[in-house]
C-alpha cells in the first residue's frame, strides 16, 4: 500500500515538473491576441487605427471637391471642375499620416439598367428594390506623399455629375480594410437633389 502511495506521488511530481518546464512563456509587455492597432508602438502590432480627412477648402490636399457642413448640405462633397480630382488624406490615430497602403472606391450603382445612382440608393436601406442597388468597383489610389490619396472622377458629365461614392483604405497587409466610411455624394457644385424644374 505504501508503494503505491509512493510510486503516485513521484509520477504526479514528475508530471508536475514536465508540465511546469514545457509551458509557453507569456509576454508582458503587450496584449495577447491584439487586434491590428490595439497596441500602437509594440512590435507585434500595426500602427494604431486609421480615419480620413478631407479637403474643406479647394485645393487642400489637392482636391476639387471640398466637404461642406453635413447639417446643412447632406452627405455631400461639393466638386468645383469638370473632371475633377477628389482627394482625401488617411491618417493614423495618433494623427500621423499612413505612409502607404491603398484607398479603393466603390460607386453606387442600379444592376438593372448599370446606371450610377446618389448615395441614397446604396446607403439607406429600401424595402423596394434594394436588392438591386450596390457598391461597383470604380478605381482606386495608392496613399502618397503626408497620407494623401487622389483620385480623377472620369466620366463625371456623362453622369449627370452625381455620384454615390463608397471608399474604403487598406494598409496592404492582407487583412481587412482599416478604415472605412458610408456612402456620400460626389455632386458638382450647383447640384440639387431633386434638380429644379
Amino acid at each position: 500500500m505504501k508503494l503505491k502511495t509512493l510510486l503516485a506521488t513521484v509520477v504526479l511530481t514528475g508530471f508536475a515538473v514536465s508540465c511546469d518546464q514545457g509551458a509557453p512563456t507569456v509576454p508582458t509587455d503587450g496584449p495577447l491576441f491584439a487586434k491590428p492597432g490595439a497596441c500602437p508602438g509594440h512590435p507585434s502590432c500595426q500602427d494604431g487605427g486609421y480615419d480620413f480627412e478631407y479637403a474643406l477648402e479647394v485645393g487642400q490636399f489637392g482636391s476639387d471637391c471640398v466637404k461642406k457642413n453635413e447639417a446643412v448640405h447632406g452627405k455631400t462633397f461639393w466638386c468645383y471642375e469638370e473632371t475633377p480630382s477628389f482627394a482625401l488624406r488617411v491618417v493614423r490615430s495618433d494623427g500621423e499620416p499612413a505612409t502607404s497602403g491603398t484607398v479603393t472606391f466603390e460607386r453606387c450603382v442600379d444592376s438593372r439598367d448599370n446606371s450610377v445612382k446618389d448615395w441614397t440608393k446604396c446607403g439607406v436601406l429600401q424595402r423596394k428594390n434594394k436588392r438591386h442597388y450596390g457598391g461597383v468597383y470604380y478605381g482606386e489610389a495608392d496613399v502618397g506623399l503626408n497620407g494623401i490619396a487622389t483620385l480623377a472622377l472620369v466620366g463625371w458629365q456623362q453622369y449627370e455629375s452625381v455620384w454615390g461614392m463608397h471608399w474604403e483604405y487598406d494598409t496592404g497587409d492582407g487583412g481587412k480594410p482599416e478604415a472605412d466610411i458610408k456612402w456620400r455624394d460626389l455632386a458638382y457644385v450647383d447640384y440639387s437633389n431633386p434638380p429644379p424644374q
